[in-house]
């Protein structure tokens, strides 16, 4: 063993050669990744709530809303036609965690019911070796108990919902070096929440208008979007030509700009994130994935909630970061599917896929493995009642007119025959213009006959693996559920005259 005398004495003969040389010697380049670490990379799958595509890059000529995500995008691949399979967050959860289309129950005492029987993607990558962990801030008490089982550990920060998310939480996490592999799976912030109460001065009219407005989380006074535009305008005519009320104000300016801002706030926390990947020496192996449940309308239509089944609750970003990609920074113009990310995920890990999984893995497209993936038809669907086949350039949503009577609470209430909206999405993107109107449904019955046959298989489907659904629930949970805006999707269905409308600021 040295003594400190000979550690010394070494240590300045470090020093003297340096001073010595004309040049400093440039540091090493890092070693390169054994291959076998990469064939069982970490995963850091990144999921905030309400996240539209178009917010991945600049919408329009300015600087991005998100630089984080631009050049997470700029690193990676970026899927620029990703697509949910539901407009909402439970069911679409379930989708990304089991690969599968959810089971689709009414309300029970845990909410667990929506990932059905079954093992997720993150049960699996367990059984292989790895640790995962799940970090939770939106909801994050609801959350802990939906998904939560299904990880070998949970961070619940009950992040503030106009905030950061976990960033503090999982920088810190990744800069300890957590033993690898491992799984990360982040579902921290809820975008659509855009302001609290003690926030509501910026907003011109608001002190008016918006007095009795308590925001749709009581601990903490955070306003959804979609309540906030309507606080906005309530009482207000609406100056047609110039889009502002009489006093002048822009609402809808003001909460695009509420919703961009949230955005910023999320961007600079995912930040400092992928500073710690870095400087930590993981990102070298560990593939970023980062995707939504589902998008969010800022106007479209007329709307400022999520929950339908219209394209801007289904359009969802999807950008995967690989440290062994062939091409950093392509981008991928292919319809792509919510479905297709577990068996990703699964097949990069060198895992088997489950059976059961009906998606596809995306390496082919990213040139991390051969063969092709082969497009199909894409299934949509928010609850029992409302469902929606996408073939080609053409939707066909099936919705049953009137709200019924609470399923779960009193009985199945009336019955009523399911009605149709059809769309061509070349010629109408924005949905305006349903072409089934009057019931004729034309060229589009093959597709009804396709989209009734997988709304029995998914009905069927929920009455086996969910014996007790039918089950009246927890009359808290009920009215938590209300509060939230879930109560429209798990029992109630859409109300006449608009089949797609959703409760204010649905999760």
């Amino acid at each position: 063993m040295r003594s400190p005398l000979s550690w010394a004495c070494a240590a300045l003969g470090v020093l003297l050669l340096s001073a010595c040389q004309a040049e400093p010697t440039p540091p090493p380049p890092p070693p390169p990744v054994p291959a076998q670490v990469l064939e069982r990379p970490n995963f850091l799958v990144l999921v905030p709530d309400s996240l539209r595509a178009d917010r991945v890059n600049s919408p329009g000529d300015g600087p991005p809303v998100a630089p984080t995500l631009a050049a997470l995008a700029a690193r990676g691949t970026l899927f620029e036609a990703n697509l949910a399979q539901a407009g909402w967050t439970m069911p679409a959860l379930a989708t990304i965690l089991t690969g599968r289309y959810p089971v689709l129950p009414t309300a029970d005492s845990t909410m667990l019911g929506w990932m059905g029987p079954g093992l997720s993607f993150p049960e699996i990558l367990a059984l292989y070796g790895y640790g995962t962990t799940a970090f939770l801030g939106a909801n994050a008490g609801s959350m802990e108990q939906t998904i939560g089982s299904r990880f070998d550990h949970v961070v619940a920060a009950d992040a503030e919902p106009t905030g950061r998310g976990v960033t503090d939480d999982l920088a810190g996490w990744l800069q300890a070096g957590p033993p690898e592999p491992f799984l990360a799976f982040v579902h921290d912030i809820d975008l659509q929440f855009v302001a609290t109460v003690a926030e509501l001065d910026r907003y011109p009219g608001a002190a008016e208008r918006c007095q009795d407005l308590a925001g749709n989380r009581a601990n903490r006074g955070a306003i959804a979007i979609g309540e906030l535009m309507n606080c906005l305008t309530r009482g207000e005519g609406k100056d047609k030509d110039k889009d502002k009320d009489k006093d002048g104000a822009d609402p809808e300016g003001a909460v695009i700009a509420a919703y961009d801002r949230a955005l910023s706030t999320y961007d600079g926390g995912l930040a400092d994130v992928i500073a710690a990947l870095d400087s930590s020496g993981l990102a070298q192996r560990t593939v970023v994935i980062l995707t939504s449940p589902h998008g969010h309308h800022l106007g479209e239509n007329g709307r400022f909630q999520h929950g339908t089944l219209n394209e801007p609750d289904l359009q969802i970003p999807l950008i995967w970061v690989d440290p062994s990609a062939p091409q950093p920074g392509q981008r991928v113009p292919q319809q792509v599917q919510q479905l297709d990310l577990a068996p990703s995920i699964l097949a990069r890990a060198g895992a088997t896929q489950d059976a059961s999984m009906p998606g596809q893995p995306l390496l082919p497209l990213m040139g991390l493995a051969t063969g092709e993936y082969q497009h199909r038809d894409v299934f949509h669907l928010n609850d029992q009642r409302n469902m929606a086949l996408r073939s080609g350039s053409t939707k066909l949503i099936r919705f049953n007119p009137g709200s019924g009577g609470p399923r779960g609470a009193g009985g199945p209430g009336r019955q009523h025959p399911p009605a149709y909206l059809f769309f061509d999405l070349e010629d109408d993107p924005m949905e305006r213009e349903d072409l089934a109107k009057g019931g004729a449904l034309g060229p589009a019955e093959a597709m009804r006959e396709r989209l009734d046959a997988f709304a029995q298989e998914r009905i069927d489907q929920s009455k086996s693996s969910l014996p007790n659904a039918a089950a009246a629930p927890d009359p808290a949970l009920r009215k938590h559920l209300q509060e939230h805006g879930y109560w429209h999707h798990v029992d109630g269905g859409a109300q006449a005259g608009d089949p797609q409308a959703p409760a204010q600021g649905a999760p």
